[in-house]
């Protein structure tokens, strides 16, 4: 069965085939077509039904909407690049093949959910969709080298990009919005660069097992929380707008050697752990760490939170080049202060620490200098 195009009843899935044939329901850029029978009360819906997709560069490819063998949904000609749309489709849409991604190509809408799974295809390329009211997953393309998704605005649930054995790059310059779910991109072991140029805001990105991710673009992204992990050739990460969040967390990045988080001012958590190359954290914002910060097995020489007044639980521990911790304007820990296994460590300066529940320095041998009543009250450095 297939439903979808234009129903206003319940959703059921829409798999795809080259023998269907389309009725357009709407343009998303103002001007309607209408290639095929419609369904009831189509006609009533047709004129402005869609957004305004504005100006949108589409892939090249026939004015046929042909594509040249290497790929799928290469576009349509003028229509593409004007931004010209003429199908929404009201429920889900399960690609299984290169002709069903074909018919895709003039689609600017789609309620539901998009998913495109075991397709046989080198190139993905939908220029005119701008949004997706459910979830859109990439997953098992073993052949895909690319995806393009140019005028993809909003996304209303889920992004799964995940097992795509060949996929190198993937761009959303457009999207703004993702859903209250999670965005996971795993496992995609050719995959070098990911880019959300525009994103704002995201509600769980996780980012893990991408062995030859180099590049990660979140230039706009403001709050949200982030799991970045066990991408082995991934050398730097920067969120310059990131400003609220309520997790992030960095683990086992084998090449990781710069963080930067520019304007983070406050976090429930911070985890910073086993990226053993990483010499570079600058965190000159940061005020509030409501649960745990936590640094360990970095190659750090020195560790400074210059404005950080509270923190639930600090645990600094097995990082081999530390020499200093400065945490200048601390006032409060909730819980623990855990200094450990830190070979090279001289100095703590904590001047305005007060009482800590639980502060555990030791086995830091070159320890020498603790700057605070709190740390010499507990007899934190030698005597």
């Amino acid at each position: 069965m297939r439903r979808g195009w234009g129903s206003q009843g319940a959703r059921m899935p829409v798999v795809l085939a080259s023998a269907v044939a389309l009725t357009s329901l709407s343009s998303c850029g103002g001007l309607t077509q209408n290639d095929g029978p419609a369904d009831d009360g189509a006609a009533d819906n047709a004129a402005g039904a869609g957004p305004d997709s504005g100006d949108v560069d589409g892939a090249g490819g026939s004015s046929d909407g042909s594509t040249d063998g290497t790929g799928a949904g290469m576009g349509t000609g003028a229509d593409a690049g004007m931004g010209v749309c003429t199908h929404v489709i009201d429920g889900d849409v399960e690609a299984a093949n290169e002709e069903d991604l074909e018919q895709l190509v003039d689609v600017c809408s789609i309620a539901g959910s998009l998913t495109m799974e075991g397709l046989a295809v080198t190139h993905i390329q939908l220029p005119v969709l701008e949004s997706i009211g459910g979830a859109l997953r990439i997953a098992s393309n073993d052949m895909l080298t690319a995806v393009s998704l140019p005028a993809l605005r909003s996304l209303g649930s889920a992004l799964h990009i995940e097992e795509n054995a060949s996929l190198v790059s993937v761009k959303w310059p457009v999207l703004e919005t993702v859903g209250e779910e999670s965005t996971y991109v795993l496992h995609n072991a050719s995959l070098e660069e990911l880019s959300f140029a525009s994103l704002r805001s995201v509600v769980d990105l996780n980012i893990q097992s991408n062995d030859s991710l180099t590049t990660l673009d979140l230039p706009g992204v403001t709050t949200g929380q982030f799991v970045v992990g066990a991408n082995q050739q991934l050398a730097s990460l920067s969120l310059p707008a990131l400003t609220t969040s309520q997790g992030l967390s960095l683990e086992s990045n084998a090449s990781l050697a710069a963080v930067s988080l520019p304007a983070l001012v406050s976090t429930d958590r911070l985890r910073i752990n086993s990226s053993s190359a990483l010499k570079t954290l600058d965190v000159p914002a940061l005020t509030t760490v409501a649960y745990e910060l936590v640094v360990g097995v970095t190659s750090l020489p020195a560790l400074s939170f210059p404005v950080l007044t509270s923190v639930g639980t600090l645990s600094v521990t097995s990082n081999a080049w530390l020499e200093s911790i400065s945490l200048p304007a601390l006032e409060s820990v909730g819980a623990s202060f855990y200094v450990k296994d830190n070979n090279l460590l001289t100095e703590i300066h904590a001047p305005a620490l007060g009482p800590v529940k639980t502060l555990i320095v030791d086995l830091n041998p070159s320890l020498v200098v603790c700057d605070g009543v709190t740390l010499n009250d507990w007899g934190a450095c030698p005597p």
